[in-house]
């Protein structure tokens, strides 16, 4: 029973799909302006793309459309605008700007905190209410980025020290990590100043997980809000670093055979879907039969993201006998609640 409760936690730190990317939630307007929808615009973008640099991009494009075009909905309420982008018109944005958008699934991120204070020497865990983990939780939902902290349980108190972390020791890290199934570990020691909070002190460094180094920064400064900069530390970084398998990837192509095709109005709604998923960075149709479709697409990601979303999103179910390295086949289940397809 214990195997099997361990199993259930572990599981929830695998590799996620990157939740609400074209959603936003900022403070809302005193007046009507058309700056905080801006501002949602921008933040929606750095999450979809990842990078500052692209999203500037965009922004000094002489075709930008208006905001109503690109908005699927907004809503207020409790003090809050809640702005939803149309998905494939954003996507549609990018590829016409040849910008790469940052392909899902993305990495989940393991921190291990090691805090030091006038009380004593702690190790923070994913149950414990902390400034610094409350910032990196706000950061990495405006990034898009999934973070995670270690369950600290009798498992990870027996594997790893706070003077493993404090030190970077790193070879029990990446062995009481394994569980956790995460590609990124971030080793943090927080040396906090009770006497003035605002020259408290945090060090981090980032490692796969095999325990290569891959880069280390330093934050001065009040702890919530080094760990909403840690977050977006963190995504610049991997955002970056990832960014480079799309260039690589760009010249994969692979076929899609979609039954369940009842019209020339499924044709139309299926090779939109497959537009706007992210990753793919072209999609031709290549042909058309009684009940069914082949489409060809060429992907910024690999194959296995592309199924991992299409599993996540469900508007499409699996036939049986998949098994083309190149080829897949799918039957799609009709347009999402609304009618629209994105």
């Amino acid at each position: 029973m214990m195997w099997i409760i361990l199993s259930l936690l572990s599981a929830s730190f695998t590799p996620a799909m990157a939740q609400n990317l074209y959603q936003v939630s900022l403070p809302a307007p005193s007046d009507e302006t058309q700056l905080p929808l801006m501002n949602a615009f921008e933040r929606m973008l750095l999450k979809v793309t990842g990078n500052h640099q692209r999203v500037d991009q965009v922004m000094q494009l002489t075709t930008l459309p208006s905001m109503h075009e690109l908005i699927y909905q907004q809503t207020q309420a409790d003090g809050s605008l809640n702005v939803s982008f149309n998905q494939y018109k954003v996507n549609q944005l990018l590829r016409t700007a040849n910008i790469d958008i940052w392909p899902t699934p993305r990495p989940r991120v393991l921190v291990w905190i090691a805090q030091q204070t006038g009380q004593g020497n702690t190790i923070i865990g994913e149950h414990q209410p902390n400034e610094l983990v409350a910032g990196l939780y706000e950061g990495g939902q405006q990034r898009a980025l999934p973070i995670a902290l270690p369950l600290m349980d009798f498992d990870d108190l027996s594997a790893v020290t706070f003077t493993d972390i404090w030190g970077r020791f790193l070879q029990p890290v990446v062995q009481a990590s394994q569980r956790y199934q995460v590609q990124y570990i971030v080793l943090v020691k927080v040396q906090y100043n009770d006497n003035n909070p605002a020259e408290s002190q945090m060090i981090w460094q980032l490692i796969d997980n095999t325990g290569h180094p891959l880069s280390q920064g330093e934050e001065l400064g009040l702890i919530e809000d080094s760990g909403v900069t840690l977050a977006n530390q963190l995504a610049d970084d991997l955002a970056e670093r990832l960014a480079a398998a799309p260039e690589v990837a760009q010249g994969t192509s692979v076929l899609v055979d979609v039954e369940n095709i009842k019209g020339m109005a499924d044709v139309v709604m299926v090779k939109r879907y497959f537009e706007q998923l992210a990753g793919v960075h072209q999609v031709t149709l290549a042909s058309v039969k009684p009940n069914g479709m082949q489409l060809s697409l060429k992907l910024l990601s690999s194959q296995q993201q592309l199924r991992q979303l299409l599993t996540e999103q469900g508007r499409v179910t699996w036939q049986e006998g998949d098994v083309k390295a190149d080829h897949l086949a799918v039957v799609w289940q009709g347009a999402a609640p609304g009618g629209e397809a994105p």
